[in-house]
């Protein structure tokens, strides 16, 4: 089974990004192609398993952060937005309760961004009434989880971070210089 993965890159940097990412590709697995890949303003986008997408974190450079989509459909109402954040498996997504969502809207019916992250956060927290953690996943103290709600032309997608913190965050730099950059535009730069 194949997810669509979506690699958030810097505006401008997305055809180095998928340079990258066809070159990691064959190094890793020469006998394979790689799926089609879609370039898009700020990002690509690319069909693979779960486990080589979520792998993406740790060969790509590039890229800031890796969105796996969840979703799309289109929403044009809050009450539309509560029946579908309510009916996500997100026990397939989440081992935790702790979310954010962080949420854009262009040429939407929907604008106002309290009242739809106040929706989507009562909606979540109507599903996870019927769906309690276990014991172990309640004492696990993890990090928030971002769920990405972005609206085009009342097409809402629905994405789920995998990265955490960007990922030229990731500190593998030894030494800093005074006038340091991020070490995924110094990679491109390479």
């Amino acid at each position: 089974m194949t997810y669509t993965f979506y690699l958030v890159c810097p505006i401008g940097f997305e055809t180095l990004a998928t340079a990258e990412l066809k070159q990691k590709w064959a190094h890793r697995f020469p006998n394979e192609n790689l799926p089609s890949v879609n370039q898009t303003k700020g990002g690509i986008e690319v069909d693979l398993p779960l486990r080589i997408g979520l792998e993406l974190n740790l060969w790509l450079r590039i890229p800031n952060r890796i969105l796996i989509r969840i979703k799309s459909q289109t929403c044009r109402d809050l009450p539309k937005l509560f029946s579908i954040i309510k009916k996500i498996p997100w026990r397939d997504w989440l081992v935790q309760d702790n979310i954010q969502f962080k949420i854009s809207s262009s040429k939407s019916r929907l604008i106002h961004t309290n009242r739809i992250e106040q929706t989507a956060t009562e909606a979540f927290e109507k599903f996870c009434e019927g769906q309690k953690l276990s014991k172990y996943h309640q004492k696990l103290n993890l990090d928030i989880q971002t769920i990405y709600l972005r609206w085009e032309e009342d097409l809402l997608t629905i994405s789920l971070d995998t990265t955490g913190d960007h990922l030229h965050k990731r500190g593998w730099s030894t030494h800093r210089g005074f006038a340091g950059i991020r070490e995924n535009m110094a990679f491109a730069c390479l």
